[in-house]
C-alpha cells in the first residue's frame, strides 16, 4: 500500500463511531488503529485526533444503532425492537444533536389538516378506552390517571430510519387528571388503504422543549 493511499486509509478508519440513538459513544476506529499500529508518531497521533473529533461532530462513517419500542394500536401489545446501519454523512448532525438535546423542531401549519382531523377523529375513541382502563396502546405505560384534557399542538418532519416516507408524527399536549402540568404525546400513524393506523405512541417527559417553526404551505403534497 503507497504511504499516500495508507494516510488517507487511517484518517478515515479514526473518524469511525459506534453511535446509539443519534449518540456517539465509542469512537471504534480510533481504538483500532491504536491497538494496531506500533509505534505512533506523536505528528500521526494528531492527525488520527484531528480525524475522530470530525467523526464525532458528524463528519464521516459510523455505525449507527437504534432502539424502539411500538405499540399495536389494537392490542396495546409492545414490540422492542433494534435497527442497526452504516452511515456517511458530511456535516455537524451530531454536535447540533448535542447542542439541542432536549428541543424537538415542532411545525405548525394545515399542511396535514386532513390527516390530523383524522386522527382527532380516532383519538376520541382513544381517550374513553384509556380513560375506562380498557385495552388501549397506552396500558403498561407509567400514567395511570385519567386523561382530562388534549389538543393538537404540531407535527414533527424528522423521521428515524425503520419509518416509512408516509409515516407521520403528530404532537399533542395531554393533562392528566389531579395533575396541573402539561406533558405531550407524539403519535406515529401511517395509512393502509386510506385506513389510518396508529403505529406507535410516545409520552414524553415534561422537561423536553419544542423549537416552533410556521413552514411553507406546500401546494403539490403528496397523498399517503
Amino acid at each position: 500500500m503507497k504511504q499516500s493511499t495508507k494516510v488517507i486509509f487511517l484518517f478515515i478508519l479514526a473518524g469511525v463511531w459506534i453511535e446509539f440513538n443519534e449518540t456517539p459513544i465509542i469512537p471504534i476506529g480510533f481504538i483500532l488503529i491504536l491497538l494496531w499500529i506500533r509505534p505512533i508518531s506523536f505528528k500521526r497521533y494528531k492527525f488520527l485526533i484531528l480525524a475522530m473529533i470530525l467523526g464525532f461532530i458528524g463528519t464521516g462513517l459510523s455505525f449507527k444503532i437504534f432502539q424502539e419500542t411500538t405499540f399495536q394500536s389494537e392490542t396495546g401489545r409492545a414490540h422492542h425492537f433494534s435497527k442497526y446501519l452504516l452511515n456517511v454523512s458530511i456535516g455537524t448532525n451530531n454536535i447540533s444533536q448535542f447542542l439541542k438535546r432536549d428541543r424537538i423542531v415542532l411545525y405548525k401549519d394545515n399542511f396535514y389538516k386532513k390527516e390530523q382531523e383524522l386522527l382527532d377523529k380516532y383519538l376520541r375513541s382513544f381517550v374513553e378506552s384509556y380513560n375506562n382502563k380498557n385495552n388501549s396502546p397506552f396500558l403498561g405505560m407509567s400514567e395511570t390517571r385519567e386523561i382530562a384534557d388534549m389538543y393538537y399542538f404540531g407535527y414533527l418532519k424528522e423521521m428515524k430510519p425503520n419509518m416509512k416516507l408516509s409515516d407521520l408524527v403528530f404532537v399533542y399536549k395531554v393533562k392528566f387528571a389531579e395533575n396541573f402540568s402539561w406533558k405531550t404525546i407524539h403519535f406515529r400513524i401511517t395509512f393502509v388503504q386510506g385506513e389510518l393506523k396508529v403505529l406507535n405512541i410516545e409520552l414524553q417527559d415534561e422537561e423536553v422543549e419544542y423549537e416552533i417553526k410556521i413552514s411553507k404551505i406546500n401546494t403539490h403534497k403528496e397523498s399517503i
